[in-house]
């Protein structure tokens, strides 16, 4: 089988395939005979098989053009299958003083596609003057109307201008097809060059082994290209993390009153340790030196030692002339 892909529309419009349909007695064989170029013949052989031949027709148009058409006679009692596969175009038979056959074309045509134009002859019209059964007249615009007669050829002529419409239904069907075809084949293409943010790449039938580093720059590599290339490092677990103590920073506090007083305090103390009265100058006279401060014993007091104040007043409880109030 052919793939229609791979066949250009110029071979695909070369060939035409029509059917002869219709149910028993209705001369189908006798319209093959004759568009094959046979003579007409009054004995009725009942066809047993279809019966498929190839013939030449060229356009009215285009006289020069040679079409090829393969024409077969189906035998089938079921009007509703078609059993050698969808045609380009089909002619139908009925005998309009058979009822059977009125009946057989009006399921047939029931059951064919839009897409493939049919033909209604209304056969015998030597033998009967009639216009199309009235049960079939409500597929008058679905169908291209022939009277005709095998014995005298009445209606060859009209089907061979109505072969032009088959064709060019045929070439519409075929650039449909080739359309939608294309327009799948442009989605799938823009699928696989745009940017796909889920980093799944599409393949363009090309071999996995191909090298194209040859093409493609150390610099100029795509992104998408690089990271197909990188190779996934191993994750190392994670050590444990030390624990250091970290020593405690003293800030060293600023001076306040408070060590002046402390200060003062010692300084008194020391005077009256050396019975000098308070308040005396430190200096006896700018030739002597001066006297040394006691050092500072800070903050901390000697639980048994009394604060210098109380010892201060101690002392003067003592001294002569002191009065208790």
């Amino acid at each position: 089988m052919k793939n229609k892909s791979s066949l250009s529309p110029s071979g695909l419009l070369s060939e035409l395939s029509l059917h002869i349909r219709g149910d028993k007695k209705t001369g189908k064989s006798m319209l093959f005979h004759r568009m094959t170029a046979n003579e007409f013949s009054q004995d009725y052989n009942p066809t047993a098989v279809s019966q498929t031949k190839v013939i030449s027709w060229s356009p009215v148009d285009n006289s020069s053009e040679k079409i090829s058409i393969t024409l077969t006679d189906v035998v089938n009692p079921s009007p509703r299958v078609i059993s050698s596969g969808l045609p380009n175009g089909m002619l139908v038979l009925y005998d309009p003083r058979d009822i059977n056959s009125v009946n057989y074309a009006f399921e047939l045509i029931n059951h064919t596609p839009e897409t493939v134009p049919v033909a209604l002859l209304t056969n015998f019209q030597d033998l009967i003057t009639t216009d199309v059964h009235p049960k079939l007249r409500i597929h008058i615009n679905r169908v291209f109307q022939v009277h005709s007669s095998m014995k005298t050829n009445l209606g060859l002529a009209e089907i061979a201008k109505w072969i032009e419409l088959v064709r060019k239904t045929q070439k519409l069907n075929v650039y449909k097809s080739l359309y939608d075809q294309s327009v799948r084949e442009i989605n799938r293409l823009n699928e696989v060059f745009t940017y796909n943010p889920s980093g799944i790449s599409q393949s363009l039938s090309t071999p996995e082994s191909h090298d194209d580093n040859g093409f493609w720059s150390e610099d100029e590599e795509p992104v998408q290209k690089k990271k197909q290339h990188q190779k996934k490092k191993p994750i190392k677990p994670k050590e444990p993390t030390e624990l250091y103590i970290v020593p405690k920073i003293v800030q060293e506090k600023p001076k306040t009153n408070e060590d002046d007083d402390t200060f003062m305090n010692d300084l008194v103390e020391a005077a009256f340790v050396a019975k000098t009265p308070a308040g005396k100058d430190e200096f006896d006279s700018d030739d002597e030196k001066t006297v040394k401060k006691p050092k500072s014993r800070g903050k901390k007091h000697h639980k048994s030692k009394k604060h210098p104040i109380d010892q201060q007043e101690a002392q003067v409880k003592t001294m002569p002339g002191y009065d208790s109030i």
